[in-house]
């Protein structure tokens, strides 16, 4: 991603919409292409 100078956000909304309705990466990534990684959704 930086290499690439790809500028990427996962935005709050979309983490309360993963907690509500859980996705695959694969079809996660199909909508919004970035990586997801333990962040400040998660306990």
């Amino acid at each position: 991603m930086d290499e690439n100078k790809i500028d990427y956000q996962i935005l709050p909304a979309d983490l309360e919409f993963l907690k509500k309705y859980p996705l695959d990466l694969i079809g996660w990534n199909y909508y919004r292409p970035c990586y997801i990684t333990k962040g400040d959704y998660q306990k």
